[in-house]
């Protein structure tokens, strides 16, 4: 048969104790009205600061293509002058197959 629970069974056992009478300590959360503002805060600053890091290494990288792209326009510009220079010295020399010419 089972045993109803009643309003009596409540007064008589006492505060902090179980139905088996082991002591129970309550436990209470401390709150400090500054806690969930400084969890924000923290969790805030730390997503900044990670958004920050990406945001200069996306820099980094399109600054690190930009200078790759314009050595390697400078390199073609450098080789295709030097071409241009020795066609032009050698058709002021005279000659007239030039363009045969390899660097």
């Amino acid at each position: 048969m089972r045993r109803r629970h009643s309003q009596k069974d409540d007064r008589e056992q006492r505060v902090g104790e179980d139905a088996t009478g082991v002591h129970i300590i309550p436990f209470k959360r401390r709150s400090t009205p500054s806690a969930p503002g400084n969890i924000d805060a923290a969790s805030n600053a730390r997503n900044a600061i990670i958004e920050e890091d990406r945001t200069r290494m996306r820099q980094n990288l399109a600054a690190a293509v930009v200078l790759i792209v314009l050595l390697l326009v400078g390199g073609w510009l450098v080789m295709h002058l030097r071409t241009s220079l020795r066609v032009e010295g050698c058709l002021e020399a005279g000659y007239r197959n030039c363009s045969a010419l390899k660097p």
